[in-house]
C-alpha cells in the first residue's frame, strides 16, 4: 500500500545522512550519551517499524481508543503506509551511537502539489471495515480539506506518518530533536513547510513550543459527536483533550 508520490530524493545528498546530532543522558541516566538522526535503511525498517508497534499505536489517543492493537490487518495496512516513507528514503529516526538502536522514529515523506491527495489515496487502498479506516477518516475530518500549497504557496510540504520514542528513553529531549532535524531537511531538498497532525498533549506541546502553527484544532469530545464510528473518543482522559494539525516554516 505504498503511496503513490511522485518526489524522489536528489541523488547529491547521501543517503542514509546524519542530518542532527547531540548529547543527551544514557540509559544511565547520570552519564551522557551521543545520538544522531538520520534515515533508516531498507533493511533498518522491521526494528524502526517495531517501534511504532510498541509505543505508538497502543498508546496514541485515537488509536488506543480504537483498539488499533487489536485489529491485526490494522497494523499491517499501517505498517505499508509506513513504508512509503522508506521508499521516499526519508524514513527518519534517531539512534543511540553507543549501541547503533533505534530509539526513535519520525517517518517522513515529501508531497508534490500534482499529488493525488493522500486522503484520496488510502480512502481507496484502506479497507473500510478496518480501525485503521476510521483513524485514517478522523484524521481526514480534522485536516478540514485545507490546501496548505495554496495558501503557502509552496509545490512541495514534508509530512509525517508518526513520532515515536522508546520508553527507556523519554524525558531526554528526542522527540524535540527529532522535529527540529527537519530543518536541515527542508534546507538540503528545497522544502519550505512541514505539516503534521499532533495528537496527545505532550507531543503538541513540544510542537507549540518549538513554534508550529495550528491549521486545525478539534477536541475529542468534539470529534465523537461527528461519526458514530468516533464514539471511543469519549473514553479518552482529560488530558488527551485537543487532536491538532499543526505546520512550520522551514526556511
Amino acid at each position: 500500500m505504498a503511496l503513490k508520490l511522485k518526489w524522489n530524493r536528489d541523488p547529491s545528498v547521501p543517503f542514509p545522512n546524519v542530518w542532527k546530532t547531540f548529547t543527551a543522558p544514557g540509559l544511565d541516566a547520570s552519564k551522557l550519551q551521543e545520538y544522531e538522526i538520520k534515515e533508516v535503511t531498507e533493511d533498518q525498517f522491521e526494528e524502526a517499524f517495531a517501534l511504532y508497534v510498541k509505543v505508538y499505536l497502543p498508546n496514541e489517543p485515537m488509536s488506543a481508543a480504537l483498539g488499533m492493537m487489536n485489529d491485526r490487518n490494522s497494523v499491517e495496512w499501517f505498517k505499508k503506509y509506513a513504508f512509503s516513507s522508506v521508499k521516499q528514503k526519508m524514513g527518519l529516526a534517531c539512534f543511540d551511537t553507543s549501541t547503533g538502536k533505534i530509539v526513535g522514529v519520525n517517518f517522513l515523506y515529501v508531497l508534490r502539489k500534482d499529488d493525488e491527495r493522500v486522503s484520496d489515496q488510502l480512502r481507496a487502498l484502506v479497507p473500510s471495515d478496518t480501525v485503521l479506516r476510521t483513524w485514517f477518516d478522523t484524521i481526514f475530518i480534522r485536516n478540514g480539506g485545507i490546501d496548505l500549497f495554496s495558501k503557502y504557496d509552496v509545490d512541495k510540504i514534508l509530512g509525517s506518518v508518526a513520532l515515536a520514542i522508546d520508553p527507556d528513553y523519554t524525558k531526554r529531549g528526542i522527540a524535540k530533536e527529532i522535529l527540529m532535524a527537519r530543518i536541515p531537511i527542508g534546507k538540503a531538498f528545497g522544502i519550505r513547510l512541514t505539516v503534521s497532525g499532533f495528537s496527545s498533549k505532550y507531543a503538541i506541546y513540544i510542537a507549540q513550543k518549538l513554534g508550529y502553527t495550528f491549521e486545525q484544532k478539534i477536541t475529542y469530545k468534539e470529534l465523537a459527536k461527528l461519526d458514530p464510528r468516533f464514539t471511543p473518543y469519549n473514553s479518552l482522559p482529560d488530558d488527551c483533550e485537543y487532536n491538532t494539525y499543526q505546520s512550520f516554516i522551514l526556511n
